[in-house]
């Protein structure tokens, strides 16, 4: 994977209540140029996405602890057209009717977002398990307006 140029430095919120996931997909988040905030639940994550912080890009558990998901922040993050990669191993998108999942976004880049090329999807799916490289690769995608094959294949 390219890692970012130097005159584009993108920030990604990461929300996994799994320490060992939330730690490589942090490890290859860093390595690739991203500055990283960090969530283990949704409150935390909720909080960072309303308050000051930057984000251009999230990856979100959506199945949590306690039988929680992440809709919540996958809404929040909607209504400001922050872009996102849902990574979850257990998700049916066709269940989803809160999420718009055809909702161009525009270019966090800083491309004209009524131009059709500037603008990319708002969300894709990201099974479990995936490799970190995998799911980095798709946020990258996302917040440089690049189509995303949602359909990757899981590791061995």
């Amino acid at each position: 994977m390219q890692k970012a140029g130097a005159s584009q430095i993108y920030h990604i919120l990461l929300l996994d209540d799994e320490p060992l996931i939330l730690m490589g997909l942090e490890d290859e988040a860093c390595a690739c140029g991203f500055e990283v905030l960090l969530a283990s639940d949704c409150g935390e994550a909720l909080d960072m996405v309303r308050g000051p912080a930057r984000i251009d890009v999230a990856v979100l558990d959506f199945r949590l602890a306690g039988g929680r998901n992440c809709t919540a922040v996958a809404r929040a993050l909607q209504r400001r057209n922050i872009p996102f990669v849902l990574h979850s191993g257990d998700m049916d998108l066709s269940r989803a009717d809160w999420l718009v999942t055809d909702a161009p976004c525009g270019s966090p880049s800083g491309g004209d977002p009524s131009d059709p090329s500037a603008r990319a999807p708002l969300m894709v799916q990201v099974a479990k398990p995936s490799a970190a490289d995998t799911v980095i690769a798709a946020a990258r995608a996302l917040v440089e307006g690049h189509a995303v094959n949602a359909a990757s294949s899981p590791t061995a």
